[in-house]
């Protein structure tokens, strides 16, 4: 892992759950602001990833933003975690 990495994880707050009603669901890639969560210390985030989920008769949608991550960091990732598939798919055939 990175130096710039490492930093990135040491200073992430912990993971936060709120109940709330949208007009829409924000799509991956797209900034959210969160600024009513009054504990929370990052406002902003962007989408990496939406959920739906049915429990009972409801519709849960969790919407996971990270507050400093970026399309790039986001790219750079899939991108090593493509070449180590292509490694270890050459290495088993």
């Amino acid at each position: 892992m990175e130096k710039a990495e490492k930093n990135k994880v040491k200073d992430m707050p912990q993971p936060l759950s709120i109940h709330v009603q949208l007009a829409e669901t924000p799509r991956i890639g797209e900034s959210i602001v969160f600024e009513f969560v009054p504990w929370n210390t990052f406002e902003r985030g962007i989408v990496y990833d939406v959920r739906h989920k049915i429990q009972g008769k409801a519709q849960i949608v969790e919407i996971y933003a990270h507050p400093s991550d970026t399309e790039y960091d986001r790219w750079m990732k899939l991108k090593e975690e493509y070449e180590v598939h292509q490694k270890w798919k050459f290495n088993n055939n």
